[in-house]
């Protein structure tokens, strides 16, 4: 709700003693990264429904992603992994360490929004979209510079990056992913 805030959200989190991330665009907390965006938020398993009811109990319009650890968004060991290497963020928030952020970024980026991230790719016939809501191009190469990571910022390599790294989604969550997201559709499933 407009009353508690995302300040009163994230003192919520503290005080409860709930393991959690946001899992990007948390640069400007409590204010949203972008005028009527969302927050995604990873939660443990155990602390989902108290999270959960909290929300219930105080609707408004400002939008929360709940996700927790067992999701078909991400794979359980490395949601358990960016639970447990997170650090203390803006507001006192729990945020991703740099490098999980520069993956979770470059996961959402392919394996979410694919051609939607606006991230170019190799593929023949993409059709990128020009206007994202999040600059996701500009943010991974600026957390990719940060770690020194040099990778060309398209979708194929981050990928491959991926999983290198142990971050691409197992196959029953893959193919939940590519159900929405017509680049990873394309580039791992044949017609047929």
């Amino acid at each position: 709700s407009s009353e508690v805030g995302i300040q009163g959200f994230l003192d919520f989190l503290r005080d409860e003693e709930v393991r959690y991330v946001v899992l990007k665009s948390f640069e400007n907390l409590p204010e949203l990264y972008r005028p009527h965006g969302d927050l995604d938020i990873l939660v443990a398993d155990e602390d989902f429904d108290k999270v959960w009811k909290f929300l219930g109990a105080n609707p408004g319009p400002i939008k929360i992603d709940l996700v927790p650890v067992t999701s078909e968004w991400w794979p359980p060991p490395v949601a358990a992994r960016i639970l447990q290497t997170s650090v203390v963020g803006p507001a006192g928030s729990r945020v991703p360490a740099p490098k999980d952020a520069f993956l979770a970024n470059a996961y959402n980026a392919v394996y979410i929004k694919g051609f939607a991230s606006g991230i170019p790719s190799r593929m023949p016939g993409a059709v990128i979209n020009e206007n994202p809501k999040n600059d996701y191009g500009t943010i991974i190469s600026n957390m990719a510079k940060d770690l020194d990571i040099d990778i060309p910022l398209e979708l194929e390599s981050l990928e491959e990056y991926l999983h290198e790294e142990g971050w691409r989604p197992p196959a029953g969550c893959f193919a939940n992913l590519a159900n929405r997201n017509e680049w990873l559709r394309r580039r791992f499933w044949t017609e047929g």
